[in-house]
C-alpha cells in the first residue's frame, strides 16, 4: 500500500483526489482492515494534511493524525471509533454548511430573476437563472442524500 505514503506525501489536491479513489488501493485496505471502512480511514491522511481546507476542530486533527500515524504504519488504530464518531460529527456539520451556502446563493439568484421579462435577452436570461437552480437544487439533493447515509463503521 505505497500509495499511503504518496498520499501522505501529496500536497497538491487535485493529485491526492485521484489517488484516493485508486480501486486497487480501497481493495488492498479491506483485505488489511475488515470491517473499518476504508475511505473513512484515507481520510484521516486528508483531514491530517489539509486541515485549513478542511476546517476541522482540535480534536478531530488530533484523532486523523493517531489514525494516519497507525494507518500508514499499516496497523489498526485504536483511536479508529473515536475518530469515527468525530468524522461523522465533522461530516455532518459541512454538509450543514454546504446547504446553508447553496441556499443562501439559490435565494440571491432568484432575486436578480426577470419576473416579467421584455425582450429575448431577458428570456434568456431568466433561462440562465433556471439552469443554476437547478444545479443548486440538485446539489442540495445529493448533499440530503449524503446527510441520510452516513458511512458505515
Amino acid at each position: 500500500m505505497d500509495i499511503l505514503l504518496d498520499i501522505d506525501k501529496a500536497r497538491d489536491m487535485e493529485a491526492v483526489m485521484e489517488m484516493v479513489v485508486d480501486k486497487r488501493l480501497l481493495r488492498e485496505m479491506t483485505t488489511v482492515f475488515p470491517g473499518c471502512n476504508k475511505r473513512v480511514l484515507v481520510s484521516s491522511i486528508l483531514l491530517k494534511n489539509f486541515r485549513e481546507f478542511y476546517e476541522i476542530d482540535d480534536d478531530t486533527f488530533a484523532s486523523a493524525q493517531v489514525v494516519a500515524r497507525d494507518l500508514l504504519a499499516h496497523r489498526m488504530s485504536d483511536e479508529y471509533d473515536t475518530f469515527f464518531r468525530l468524522f461523522n460529527k465533522w461530516r455532518m456539520e459541512d454538509i450543514t454548511k454546504l446547504k446553508k451556502e447553496i441556499e443562501t446563493a439559490k435565494v440571491a439568484v432568484l432575486d436578480v430573476r426577470e419576473n416579467d421579462p421584455r425582450d429575448e435577452a431577458d428570456e434568456q436570461w431568466n433561462t440562465g437563472i433556471d439552469g443554476s437552480v437547478e444545479l443548486m437544487d440538485k446539489r442540495l439533493g445529493q448533499l440530503d442524500d449524503f446527510s441520510h447515509s452516513p458511512p458505515s463503521q
